[in-house]
């Protein structure tokens, strides 16, 4: 999801290495690690991918997996007959969790919804600053929370754009 010359680009991550998944997406996958922030589109190199957050409900997990075994992590399985995607939107539904996922933008911001299923009996949000393309590529990261219902932080990275600072506030409802 993003708007012509927009700041970020939401697109769900399905794995983080190798020339497949230079921008963080491949069709042959099944699985889902969590939606990240920025993507490179058309430059036949990989980087960015900053920020990603995964939604779940259950146990929390801090590592994504593998995508040979989802449940080793928090990425969670998704079909292709439940994903929608349409200039500036992007929904699937996380097999897994139950959790449907939506996903647009704005000219400077990134804006999800995830629906939890009413059975659920907890529900949570990962965001992982340590998720890069290819070997972490991540200098240092900082997260706090300013208020109840907010976080914010940032990160430094070192592969195609050397030093490179990203930052976000979060605000949940």
């Amino acid at each position: 999801a993003v708007v012509p010359f927009g700041a970020v680009q939401l697109s769900p991550d399905t794995y983080n290495d190798g020339w497949d998944w230079c921008s963080g997406y491949h069709i042959s996958d099944t699985s889902i690690m969590g939606f990240s922030h920025t993507h490179l589109t058309g430059t036949g190199c990989g980087d960015l991918l900053d920020i990603l957050v995964m939604p779940g409900t259950g146990e929390s997990k801090l590592v994504p997996g593998s995508r040979s075994n989802p449940d080793e992590g928090y990425r969670s399985r998704f079909d292709h007959k439940d994903e929608h995607a349409e200039p500036g939107y992007y929904s699937v539904l996380l097999k897994d969790y139950g959790i449907h996922a939506e996903l647009t933008a704005t000219e400077r911001t990134g804006l999800h919804r995830y629906t939890f299923p009413k059975a659920a009996k907890t529900g949570h949000i990962i965001v992982d600053l340590e998720h890069s393309y290819g070997p972490s590529n991540v200098i240092s990261a900082s997260l706090h929370s300013p208020a109840p219902d907010t976080l914010a932080g940032g990160r430094v990275t070192k592969s195609w754009g050397d030093g490179r600072e990203a930052y976000f506030t979060m605000q949940f409802s």
